[in-house]
């Protein structure tokens, strides 16, 4: 290790966490040195023997270059693997591949884009979908002999589906990729014995079937990146290799978010504990109830469904935290610039005419849309939520002709934009704004 680098006393605890377990999932906040603490695990599991080879998987090629600085930095004399785009096209995959299998590398950093290129041996994938098409089948026929005032039909007809898209992606064994797979060096003869994924929370879609489908908060989306993710790890994990999952939100939105991570790292306890299907588990550590929330077209309330706290805590605590290493802000007491006033400043914008027509006008397309009156092509719900988004930020986002609000949203931000900008000349201050819709992009982007 470089004399100029030294861990600081949570990073040498996270690598000890890592050092004795096969999978950990570091919940550490952001700034806390993640990247480092990474590297260095990897680092001394190759030293100790534990580990062979050890790849990472960064979210874009801009971060690739941020750890391979990083690990240089840590240790000058690392063997690092950190292929360009060329390296990972089509035409030069097959290259690269032999290169990973065959050299002894000390780190190899592949992108979160390029990281599903990486092709699965058909044998492995159709032995994991055969396993949760098995899982599936086992829980519909649960579901059809348990308490029928409990069970829909549309959750029956949801656990259908899920099995009708699995036994899908098992009959498409001359898919491209699976053509790939046998023509080149799959990932199980790469070598590695050891997975670090960073900012894991973009790998949480991994679609989890349920009855619950009129709970708000559900992972109903299926995201293919995330079931490849899946095969990956357990693939890993089942070879007795390790893996590391890096985020500093495991849980952004949704109670649902703590399953999908224990899925990904701890299958086999919920397995033992007969957790592992999720409506089991949200039978034991999740609550939910209803509440009177604003319709999505603005025009009224209704009463909703969603996930609300965890129950039974203590012991989801004590299963979660064989993999979980959480560190806090507040912990840490990491070094952090003062907010002005204290905290955030909340700026009140009133509701202009404008803004209230096309309010009342989104009312009366979601009422249309409801009644079946107007075409899915012509009108949609999520055009109307789409609009409704512009039209709250500005009305001019939905009729150009509308006139500017001088009490708008926009035109207070203007107003104090331009109100620091002078009070700060003598200092010369630096504003950061950020907007999370309709952001202008410049002409060199």
């Amino acid at each position: 290790m470089s004399r100029s680098f030294e861990p600081r006393q949570h990073q040498r605890d996270g690598v000890w966490r890592i050092l004795q377990n096969r999978a950990t999932l570091l919940g550490h906040c952001v700034g806390s040195g993640k990247t480092a603490l990474s590297i260095i695990a990897a680092h001394e599991l190759k030293r100790l023997g534990f580990a062979r080879k050890t790849l990472a998987a960064v979210p874009n090629h801009l971060l690739v270059n941020q750890w391979q600085r990083e690990a240089l930095r840590i240790y000058p004399e690392l063997r690092i693997l950190a292929p360009g785009k060329a390296e990972l096209s089509r035409a030069q995959r097959g290259e690269l591949m032999s290169r990973i299998a065959t050299r002894d590398w000390d780190l190899i950093l592949v992108p979160h884009s390029s990281f599903t290129l990486l092709p699965v041996r058909h044998a492995t994938s159709a032995c994991f979908i055969e396993r949760e098409l098995g899982q599936l089948r086992a829980y519909l026929e649960e579901l059809e002999d348990g308490d029928k005032d409990d069970v829909t039909r549309r959750s029956v007809k949801e656990i259908e589906r899920a099995i009708r898209r699995l036994e899908t992606k098992l009959l498409n064994a001359s898919s491209e990729k699976a053509r790939d797979s046998e023509a080149t060096i799959c990932w199980e003869e790469l070598g590695v014995d050891m997975l670090l994924v960073d900012e894991a929370h973009y790998f949480k879609n991994l679609y989890c079937p349920t009855k619950m489908t009129r709970v708000s908060g559900m992972p109903n989306s299926e995201s293919q990146r995330a079931f490849d993710m899946f095969m990956k790890v357990r693939s890993v994990l089942e070879s007795r290799g390790r893996v590391v999952f890096a985020t500093g939100t495991p849980i952004s939105n949704s109670i649902a978010e703590c399953f999908v991570m224990m899925k990904y790292l701890q299958l086999e306890t919920l397995e033992e504990l007969g957790l592992a299907h999720f409506d089991a588990w949200a039978q034991m550590f999740a609550d939910t109830n209803q509440s009177i929330e604003m319709k999505p077209d603005g025009s009224g309330f209704r009463v909703h469904t969603r996930f609300a706290r965890f129950t039974n805590l203590p012991e989801l605590a004590a299963i979660w935290r064989q993999v979980l290493d959480v560190k806090t802000a507040e912990q840490l007491q990491l070094p952090r610039p003062r907010i002005y006033g204290g905290g955030p400043q909340i700026i009140k914008s009133p509701k202009s005419p404008a803004l209230d027509r096309i309010i009342k006008s989104l009312a009366v397309r979601a009422e249309r849309i409801a009644e079946r009156k107007v075409s899915p092509d012509k009108d949609s719900m999520l055009l109307i939520t789409t609009e409704g988004r512009k039209a709250a930020l500005d009305p001019r986002l939905v009729g150009p002709t509308v006139p500017a609000d001088p009490g708008g949203k926009i035109s207070r931000i203007v107003e104090n934009l331009v109100r620091y900008y002078h009070g700060s000349q003598n200092t010369l201050g630096v504003q950061a704004v950020f907007i999370d819709t309709n952001c202008p992009r410049s002409e060199a982007a």
